[in-house]
C-alpha cells in the first residue's frame, strides 16, 4: 500500500482559505514544504520531497499560499512577512492535530519567508532555505523593466503578464507600489541574526540567475547556527 496522501484546507492569517496536501498523515513528525513566487503546492521539486520525507518516516505538509494554486486570495508580490504567518498557521494546524513539526522548507520567495519565521518564532529544529534573496533591492528592473519604479509611482500599479505554472495557460496580477515598497523595505539582515535555535540549512546554485549565490553567503555568514551547501551547476530551479 503506497502512502496516503490527503487534502486538507485551514484558514490562513489573514482569515481566508489555505489548500494543502497533508503526505502521510499517521506519522507524527511532520516538514512544512512552501513554494516560491507564483508557484503552487505541486510546483517546483515539492511532491519529489515529499515523496522522499515519506520514504524517510516524516509526513509532510505542502500548501498554497493565498492567491496561488488553489487557495482563493488575491496573489501578492512581496508579502513575505505575511507568508511567513501563514506558515505560522500551518505548524498551528498541524500541532492541533498533535502532530511534531520538525522541519520547515522553502525555496525562492518562500527561502525568505522561512527566514523570517524562525526569525520571529524560532521554535522548529530544522530549517530548510532553498535559493531564497537575501538583498531584497535586487533583481527588480531586471524582472520588471528599467522603467519600473517611474511606473508604480505615476500609475500606483502595473499588470503583469507570466506563463502560466500547471493547468493555468497565463497568470495575470497586478504589481502595486504598496507591494514594492514593502519588498524595498525588507532588510534580511536583523532577521537572519535574531534566529538563535532552529538550525538553519541554506541550499544555493552556483548557476542560479535569478538569486546570486552571493545572497546564500550573507544568510551564513550572518545565522548563528547556520549550514550551507552550494550545488555546483545547478539554476534556480534546480533542473
Amino acid at each position: 500500500m503506497g502512502v496516503q496522501e490527503r487534502r486538507v484546507t485551514f484558514p490562513g492569517s489573514q482569515g481566508s482559505e489555505i489548500v494543502a496536501t497533508w503526505q502521510d498523515p499517521d506519522a507524527q513528525d511532520v516538514v512544512l514544504l512552501c513554494h516560491g513566487l507564483g508557484d503552487h503546492r505541486d510546483g517546483f521539486h515539492l511532491p519529489a520531497l515529499a515523496a522522499a520525507l515519506a520514504n524517510a518516516g516524516l509526513g509532510s505538509l505542502r500548501l498554497d499560499f493565498p492567491g496561488n494554486g488553489e487557495s482563493p486570495g488575491a496573489f501578492r508580490y512581496a508579502n513575505m512577512r505575511t507568508e511567513a504567518e501563514d506558515m505560522r498557521a500551518a505548524v498551528e494546524f498541524l500541532r492541533d492535530q498533535g502532530k511534531t513539526v520538525v522541519g520547515l522548507v522553502g525555496h525562492s520567495k518562500a527561502g525568505s519567508g522561512v527566514i523570517l519565521y524562525a526569525a520571529k518564532y524560532d521554535d522548529i529544529p530544522r530549517v530548510v532555505n532553498i535559493s531564497g534573496r537575501f538583498d531584497n533591492q535586487r533583481g527588480i528592473k531586471e524582472r520588471f523593466g528599467a522603467d519600473i519604479f517611474e511606473r508604480l509611482e505615476r500609475e500606483g500599479q502595473v499588470q503583469i503578464t507570466w506563463p502560466g505554472s500547471g493547468p493555468t495557460k497565463k497568470f495575470i496580477w497586478a504589481l502595486t507600489k504598496e507591494d514594492m515598497d514593502n519588498r524595498m523595505s525588507l532588510d534580511m539582515d536583523p532577521h537572519s541574526r535574531a534566529i538563535k535555535r532552529s538550525r538553519v540549512f541554506t541550499i544555493h546554485g552556483s548557476a542560479d540567475e535569478t538569486i546570486p549565490l552571493e545572497d546564500a553567503h550573507s544568510f551564513h555568514e550572518r545565522i548563528p547556527n547556520s549550514e550551507l551547501c552550494i550545488v555546483d551547476g545547478a539554476c534556480h530551479n534546480y533542473k
